[in-house]
């Protein structure tokens, strides 16, 4: 490697590249001073370990996360650490693979790890520091595990008696970090593998947007490691985590606990439709049905001489950036007055947005508008983001707002996104979809 000379980490490096644990970021550079990231900590994690990427099915990450491609170097190793509950992901499906880690999280998986296993480090011959300055910005999760790596010697923080938890690590630091792992290693106790797994029902049924808890009993008894892999086969039906199925469409899935080695078992959760909500697939008169009590023939400008619709505000959440250069996101409840025969409806639509892996920023989002022939004037469309989702002729002329950029810019919306999706699974139509014209910020009940 030609970057390492005279690198602080050099021999730790070379430790472990000779023992396999790392590669170089091409055939002549380390790159000692790169972030590391999620997933290749976990691969040189698995290689410590000796896994065997034929035992843990790279495709099985669809399983797990929504974010992490079974073709990347990584994924068999997210397998593993995820079936022996070394990771558990950030949340909400997600793994952030490419993600750099950071100090904190780099202690708890190694400290996972050595649970798991069985495995205890040797004291350190040096001199231990005592607790460090600012013990009291490390995440509670990982306060012990920061801790066990002071006292042996892997972790000394830094100079100034900092430990600086939510710090990104470098490959250097790493393998520093490793290099004393292995060296330190020894098996302390053996441990006691699951012979099989039992869940607390085979069949459970909910309505959509219901949700129950299920649990799983590892046998033996006295299995040392008993972390439960919860997966769903449609999270298009149900979705579950630690146990939590929530149902989100109409339809059947089964919902797996998988031991980590390999022992399964399943409850077959059979989802019924919310008779308070609206979903694709009903007709138009079928709608006019629901909303009006009889087929109107036509619904444009009916609340006109009618007293306007009767409307309810609810409350939804939304996404907001904390910052100009949209780096973070806060949640906010905002007011959206909306037909009251479609305030579940709504309710459940920005749930699901809210929810999204995108978690899609919304800075503006209105509905009702009185005296509109249109669906505004029904209170059954709704319109977001304006600027960035333009109305335009169908060459691109503005009619309203100024362009829709989606991947590019972050509040355009993606034509196979979640507010898409969201809005389609309950029966809505897409102003991007419009023949005449183009209405990217519109959705609407009767898809016009």
């Amino acid at each position: 490697m030609t970057d390492i000379a005279g690198h602080w980490a050099r021999e730790d490096i070379r430790y472990c590249l000779e023992n396999n644990l790392f590669n170089g970021t091409s055939a002549t550079t380390f790159t000692p001073n790169d972030e590391m990231t999620r997933g290749m900590f976990v691969t040189v994690l698995g290689r410590i370990a000796g896994i065997k990427a034929s035992a843990y099915p790279a495709a099985y990450t669809a399983n797990l996360y929504t974010d992490v491609d079974s073709k990347k170097y990584y994924a068999s190793s997210i397998v593993w650490a995820s079936a022996y509950g070394i990771v558990n992901g950030v949340g909400n499906r997600l793994f952030k693979p490419d993600l750099p880690i950071t100090r904190e999280q780099m202690a708890t998986m190694v400290n996972r790890y050595l649970d798991v296993y069985g495995y205890s480090l040797k004291k350190s011959t040096t001199a231990i520091p005592g607790r460090f300055t600012d013990s009291a910005t490390i995440s509670g999760w990982a306060v012990d595990s920061v801790d066990y790596m002071r006292l042996t010697g892997i972790l000394n923080g830094y100079p100034d008696g900092r430990f600086a938890p939510k710090d990104t690590a470098t490959r250097a630091m790493c393998a520093k970090m490793f290099h004393l792992v292995k060296e330190s290693l020894y098996q302390s106790s053996t441990p006691v593998l699951p012979t099989g797994v039992a869940i607390s029902q085979s069949s459970l049924e909910l309505k959509v947007g219901a949700s129950a808890s299920l649990t799983a009993t590892v046998s033996p008894s006295y299995a040392t490691v008993k972390h439960i892999t919860w997966t769903s086969s449609d999270t298009s039906i149900a979705t579950v985590e630690d146990g939590k199925v929530v149902a989100k469409a109409s339809g059947s899935a089964k919902i797996y606990a998988t031991t980590c080695n390999g022992y399964s078992q399943y409850c077959t959760v059979t989802v019924q439709p919310d008779a308070s909500l609206a979903y694709a697939g009903d007709s138009t008169v079928q709608k006019y049905i629901w909303l009006f009590g009889y087929d109107v023939g036509d619904h444009h400008g009916y609340y006109l001489n009618r007293g306007g619709p009767p409307t309810t505000t609810i409350s939804v959440p939304i996404w907001q950036f904390t910052d100009s250069a949209h780096t973070s996101k806060r949640r906010i409840d905002v007011p959206l007055e909306v037909h009251t025969k479609l305030a579940a409806t709504f309710k459940a639509i920005f749930n699901e947005i809210f929810y999204g892996p995108e978690k899609f920023p919304i800075y503006a989002v209105h509905c009702y508008r009185s005296g509109e022939t249109g669906e505004h004037g029904l209170a059954t469309a709704v319109d977001i983001n304006p600027d960035e989702n333009y109305e335009c002729y169908n060459d691109g002329t503005p009619m309203t707002g100024s362009y829709w950029r989606p991947g590019v810019d972050p509040y355009s919306i993606l034509p196979n996104g979640d507010v898409v999706k969201a809005f389609y699974k309950y029966g809505f139509g897409w102003g991007g979809n419009f023949n005449r014209k183009k209405d990217y910020m519109h959705f609407s009940y009767f898809k016009t």
